[in-house]
């Protein structure tokens, strides 16, 4: 009696602990859409129309400043003549960069946790200006209360922001517009108990990142929602990169009409 109870006992056990082998027929749908998203890449349509939007400022940016109208129209706009400083700078490989602050200030998300917070973009033209050819996204922050401080430095670089910029048109063919797979996405982390404790404010930077992730890496694959979710941060970002750069160029056209207003003043 007591071997055929133990005998039910683990026929019982065996059957709660036994894992299906076999995926459902939805689940191999599901899996079989992911597979080929992952193999074709993750395009999205708005980004690409983003980094479009983005390169037609940075352009216009661009012919001002080589013009020297952002320094000519800047510097006499008040009673004392005062010096302009560069629109764009070069990073240590001779590179040419547009560098502009998102945000920053104290947050309070994570409360009784406050940090300090600093974010901003580093943004890379084209040689002809008429494309993007790299973005760099940087955010610092430190906490703001605690025996312990620790800084912390979240990057997420797009080495090849590909978008239609359509400051040409008319030499823009339908037939060779392929939209951005996005694959080379990459996030990077920075920990100050590990390495330098303070950063450059500088798209690049000396010390390696502790973390490295890679959008869509064959070799590590990331979750499928993981995947997912930096695209779409990447989408809410990008779109408050491109307000960012549009108001830099409305400044700076804003300063050459008031400098046009002031020359007419003829009383």
């Amino acid at each position: 009696m007591q071997y055929i109870i133990l005998i039910l006992m683990l026929i019982t056990f065996g059957g709660l602990s036994a894992v299906p082998v076999t995926l459902t027929l939805e689940e191999r749908e599901l899996q079989g859409q992911i597979d080929a998203i992952r193999k074709g890449g993750f395009a999205d349509i708005e980004l690409d129309n983003l980094h479009g939007s983005i390169a037609r400022s940075l352009f216009k940016i661009k012919l001002m400043t080589d013009n020297g109208t952002d320094k000519k129209h800047g510097k006499f706009l008040g009673d004392v003549p005062k010096e302009v400083p560069d629109v764009f700078s070069k990073d240590s490989g001779g590179k040419t960069y547009l560098s502009i602050e998102l945000s920053s200030g104290e947050s309070f998300a994570d409360y009784p946790n406050t940090y300090l917070y600093n974010s901003k973009v580093y943004i890379y033209p084209s040689d002809d200006a008429k494309a993007l050819d790299k973005l760099v996204l940087e955010f610092k922050r430190t906490n703001s209360k605690g025996e312990v401080f620790i800084r912390e430095m979240r990057r997420l670089i797009n080495p090849t922001p590909k978008g239609i910029s359509k400051i040409d048109e008319s030499k823009v063919d339908a037939v060779d517009i392929k939209p951005d797979d996005n694959n080379d996405i990459t996030l990077e982390y920075y920990n100050s108990n590990e390495g330098e404790s303070i950063w450059p404010n500088s798209p690049i930077q000396p010390q390696p990142p502790s973390v490295v992730n890679k959008l869509n890496d064959p070799k590590e694959t990331l979750p499928y929602n993981k995947q997912r979710a930096i695209i779409e941060k990447y989408k809410v970002l990008l779109r408050s990169i491109n307000k960012a750069v549009a108001k830099k160029l409305y400044l700076l056209e804003l300063d050459r009409n008031r400098m046009v207003s002031k020359m007419l003043e003829f009383y």
